[in-house]
């Protein structure tokens, strides 16, 4: 038998090639019934042994087609969703509970711990799959953990009854990635792992997720470092005025979709969405009742309770954990999230609707003309403020502080990347971190492994001492060198440095020229 022992029970796990896996391991209640729609609770003790050696259902979600949520649930989701995955290569042979030899973790190897959350817009992913599992990490000598979390209406629903039970309203999904990593550092001596040494990190929305755990004062002490691969809480979908991530609209969302499932901003409305089938919430988060697809976003949100707009737009001047921090981009990261057939009138209307007064200036800056397409030139401001942006305050303030930060540009194009048509896009590099599936981006030959070899190589670097390796250079706000990552490695000076710097400015709400 492979089993470890928590503050809260026993866990039976699995052997695999070089480390333990423990699947499904519960971090909090099941948010179901009255615990839906509030923070997580610490889950109960249980007796004897829990079955962990498959994973738990991800949190409930729509089947999607290209990031676009279909009417059909993802049958292998469920709204009990709150478990995360350990894989340990620290163990050895004991007595067995029932006679033979079990596995059990070495408790006294301090290893260093990865904890990875997914990301997928808050509205899709899970630690099931294949891509997040981190065999790699486990086998090179890291703790490997991740974590799954309410998303979409389940983990974002803002309504006022909520702030008045919970203190908090719109943000369950952001409280349970705090509470996993509460209970990592309380737990994970039993895997191995260190809880001197934990780094938290994240890609897309768990970048974005990260962050904010790295602004939240709750959260001091919990981990060592950072990881924020493409954007912080400060993309600009989420904190502009005119973003879905502002309270106003958030609240205004939530309530219209609230009272066409028949409930109200109040006890009772919050009794009866507890009470309803968890699917046809989730149906109505997406689409109205004619059916038609309602554009929602599923953003975490400044509510003032949890987090502040003061804290997030500027953590230059507010609350930030001294964490040492890793951060980066791919070369081409809004190319997916913009329409190629996008005519030069809907990418005006797409640019106001998102940066309102700022608009104009942008519009002027980054016209759609015959040198460049309403695609291109709307993939470039998605990419600048939504994913790339968004990351400077944070090395800016902790290189500041003399931590020890470093970033990256990722730049590596492969013929299958070339052919999809999107460029060096959006996740392209978490296949060659993680060393898993890397024909998917075409990097499944000599030169993409090497890529792949010198990325894990520096992840694992950095998780376990905070410098990712002697070929990167150290980020400096007044330097701003970052590490090129493609066939031959090189520092560069922070790419478009003047407009990155720009966006950066609307995302922290300054006054001054676009």
């Amino acid at each position: 038998m492979v089993r470890a022992t928590t503050r809260y029970g026993t866990v039976k796990g699995s052997k695999k090639e070089g480390f333990l896996a423990f699947r499904g391991i519960p971090y909090a209640q099941p948010p179901v019934g009255d615990l839906r729609f509030r923070p997580p609770q610490e889950p109960k003790p249980w007796e004897g042994i829990l079955d962990c050696t498959s994973f738990g259902a991800p949190a409930l979600q729509l089947f999607a087609v290209s990031h676009v949520p279909q009417a059909n649930i993802l049958q292998s989701s469920s709204e009990d969703c709150l478990y995360l995955n350990v894989s340990t290569p620290a163990f050895g042979e004991c007595k067995g509970i029932s006679g033979g030899t079990d596995f059990v973790p070495d408790t006294e190897a301090k290893l260093p711990v990865y904890v990875f959350i997914h990301g997928g817009a808050y509205e899709t992913g899970g630690g099931n799959m294949p891509l997040y599992r981190g065999e790699r990490f486990a086998q090179d000598g890291i703790v490997y953990v991740n974590i799954n979390y309410r998303m979409s209406a389940l983990g974002f629903f803002a309504l006022e009854e909520f702030e008045r039970e919970s203190e908090t309203t719109g943000n369950f999904g952001i409280l349970d990635a705090l509470c996993a990593v509460r209970w990592v550092h309380e737990n994970i001596e039993a895997f191995g792992g260190d809880p001197d040494n934990i780094t938290v990190g994240g890609e897309s929305a768990g970048a974005f997720t990260t962050s904010i755990l790295m602004g939240l004062e709750s959260a001091k002490g919990l981990f060592r470092r950072c990881i924020l691969e493409s954007g912080s809480i400060l993309g600009v979908a989420r904190v502009a005025k005119y973003g879905e991530g502002h309270p106003v609209i958030m609240k205004e969302a939530s309530r219209q979709i609230a009272s066409e499932l028949g409930a109200s901003d109040s006890p009772e409305g919050v009794k009866k969405l507890r009470s309803m089938s968890a699917e046809d919430i989730i149906r109505a988060w997406f689409f109205r009742p004619d059916g038609t697809h309602r554009k929602m976003r599923s953003d975490p949100m400044l509510d003032g309770l949890l987090f502040h707009g003061d804290l997030i737009p500027n953590p230059r001047i507010q609350y930030l954990n001294d964490v040492d921090l890793l951060f980066g981009f791919n070369t081409d990261e809004g190319t997916i999230f913009a329409d190629k057939n996008m005519t030069e009138a809907d990418y005006r209307a797409e640019v106001t609707r998102i940066f309102g007064d700022q608009a104009r200036e942008i519009l002027k800056r980054y016209p759609a003309d015959d040198g460049h397409t309403s695609f291109e030139r709307m993939s470039d401001i998605i990419g600048l403020s939504s994913f790339k942006a968004g990351m400077l305050p944070y090395a800016d303030t902790l290189s500041g502080r003399g931590r020890n930060v470093y970033g990256y540009h990722f730049d590596y194009l492969t013929e299958r990347l070339k052919k999809e048509g999107f460029g060096c896009r959006h996740i392209a590099e978490l296949n060659f971190v993680f060393q898993r599936d890397l024909s998917f981006v075409g990097g499944d030959d000599e030169r993409g492994r090497a890529v792949s070899d010198f990325m894990h190589r520096s992840w694992c670097n950095f998780i376990r001492t905070g410098n990712p390796g002697p070929e990167w250079p150290a980020y400096r706000e007044k330097e701003e060198m970052l590490l090129k990552i493609d066939e031959n490695p090189k520092a560069e000076e922070l790419p478009r440095k003047e407009e990155l710097r720009s966006f950066e400015k609307i995302l922290l709400m300054e006054q001054g020229d676009a």
